[in-house]
């Protein structure tokens, strides 16, 4: 069975900030895993001000990723000390506050800066990194020779990873439709119960994980 990566949403405001022990073992492991990707100090708050320090959301720890394979490894540690987790892709934008969590760890996809353009039957496939801001992926398709684009939304620094698995709504979807509808695959770190380990797997409309991609184009996921 194939479980998304859980998310875990603090929606109760504390103005104290508290660091379980099992929170503090797992920044620990971290830090020896993932030298020089961890920050505990001046972690950048969401775009979304009312799930910043201010209002009780104070995370314990922010985790910069660079491969699937940073992620896998956070996700162990977390998931194997108990620690509650956010995923970030960028910015913070999202309106329910899913980018962040009070006392926990958040995994940051900022670095994850992937981008290819794959001419493909008379029509170009993207493969985008779930790190890059909706500004960088509107900049470089429009370099590119013949100029591209997508339906997608108007926030510059949107991450496009939020955006989309949450359905991506913009000027021109009247026309064009939302961002979702134009996803064709999804590279995704789950979590294999029967074999009890995170993985990496590609999802398509056609192959054994479909329906972790009609989850990923309908989920309204909310980690911009």
């Amino acid at each position: 069975m194939l479980v998304l990566p859980h998310v875990v949403l603090a929606f109760l405001v504390s103005l104290t900030h508290l660091v379980s022990a099992d929170v503090n073992d797992a920044i620990y492991r971290l830090i020896d895993a993932l030298p020089g990707q961890v920050q505990t100090e001046g972690i950048p708050p969401p775009y979304n001000t009312r799930f910043d320090a201010a209002n009780g959301y104070v995370p314990a720890a922010m985790v910069y990723v660079f491969s699937a394979e940073d992620i896998i490894t956070a996700l162990e540690i977390c998931y194997e000390e108990d620690a509650p987790v956010a995923l970030r892709s960028n910015g913070g934008h999202s309106y329910i506050g899913q980018s962040t969590v009070n006392g926990g760890i958040i995994i940051n996809f900022t670095e994850l800066k992937g981008f290819e353009v794959v001419p493909e039957g008379g029509r170009y496939i993207v493969k985008l990194g779930s790190g890059l801001k909706l500004l960088e992926v509107y900049s470089r398709l429009a370099r590119h020779d013949p100029p591209l684009g997508f339906a997608g939304g108007s926030g510059s620094s949107v991450g496009i990873a939020g955006l989309t698995s949450g359905g991506g709504h913009g000027l021109s979807s009247a026309m064009y439709g939302m961002s979702s509808d134009r996803i064709v695959a999804a590279e995704v770190v789950v979590y294999n119960r029967e074999e009890d380990k995170f993985e990496l797997v590609t999802a398509t409309g056609y192959n054994e994980h479909s329906d972790l991609l009609f989850a990923v184009r309908g989920g309204m996921g909310g980690n911009y």
